[in-house]
């Protein structure tokens, strides 16, 4: 993560950023209540995870330790491969009364949940820039070609490993049946409040630095925002998004963000989110200690 920070800084002082325009003597209790505003995102994030892997499993996990160990792989995010903190989350049934399928089962629905929340969000925030986006797209005869090739070698693989997926599918279907609508839709909820707080955040961090006036277009601002965090998600390889977000943001929000304040709130964005990461475990880390302290004293 310290390779992270350092990662963003090099990147973009290639650009020559201009730091002369922030009076962090002035912001910084603002970036605090940024920081404090990510983390409550995790937090959400990390309670969501928890009641979809509680309505999978015959008996429910501990609330507080799996709070503890979602926060604790997500650090796992910033490890290049962009899916260690998925593969990370398998150390939950060591400590809790749940399987490996359950927990992979809730991890596929939290991406499934994310990216259609986002998505939507992206499209009703931003629909005119989707319109131009595929207009634009012209692919080229190698391109189509490719795209064929692989459409094919996905139909040949899901032939051959038939019965393999049938069972899968049918494993799948049997524990999500557990899941009520309720608890779904609480579920969904709070990825949306999650993104939503997200990017407001972002929104917040322009005013802070004075990057746009009070009339800007703030929907369209968090609507771009929420589809340059969504290209940053899907994108495999990029370790927590790094790099690809913020290149999405300076090339979405250029029109509405001027390109040096652009550049400054990815970095100091991504700082928040680094940081906030590592807060946000420290806290329910030490949370968790100090309650099984007190739980062996009393015991004693």
């Amino acid at each position: 993560m310290a390779v992270a920070i350092v990662f963003i800084i090099w990147k973009f002082s290639q650009q020559d950023l201009d730091f002369s325009l922030i009076n962090f003597a002035h912001i910084t209790p603002g970036l605090i209540g940024l920081l404090l505003l990510y983390i409550a995102t995790v937090f959400i994030l990390a309670y969501g995870y928890f009641l979809i892997l509680s309505g999978l499993a015959n008996k429910a996990p501990a609330r507080l330790n799996t709070i503890r160990l979602y926060s604790m792989t997500g650090l796992y995010r910033y490890i290049p491969g962009n899916v260690m903190h998925l593969i990370g989350r398998n150390v939950i049934p060591a400590t809790e009364p749940v399987s490996y399928a359950e927990v992979n089962i809730a991890s596929s629905l939290e991406i499934f949940a994310l990216f259609i929340v986002a998505l939507v969000l992206a499209v009703v925030s931003v629909f005119k820039y989707f319109i131009n986006y595929i207009q634009s797209i012209s692919l080229s005869s190698t391109q189509i070609l490719l795209v064929v090739i692989i459409a094919i070698a996905i139909v040949i693989v899901l032939i051959i490993f038939r019965k393999k997926i049938r069972s899968l599918k049918d494993a799948f279907i049997e524990k999500v049946s557990r899941l009520s609508a309720v608890r779904i839709s609480q579920y969904f909820v709070l990825v949306f409040l999650t993104l939503i707080i997200n990017a407001i955040t972002y929104l917040l961090l322009l005013y802070l630095l004075n990057a746009i006036t009070p009339g800007s277009s703030a929907i369209t601002i968090l609507g771009l925002y929420i589809l340059s965090w969504l290209i940053g998600f899907v994108t495999p390889g990029a370790p927590g998004g790094i790099g690809i977000r913020e290149t999405m943001m300076v090339l979405l929000l250029d029109d509405a963000v001027s390109m040096d304040y652009l550049l400054l709130s990815a970095v100091l964005l991504r700082i928040i989110s680094i940081v906030g990461d590592v807060a946000a475990f420290g806290l329910v880390q030490s949370f968790y200690t100090l309650r099984n302290k007190k739980s062996g004293l009393a015991t004693k």
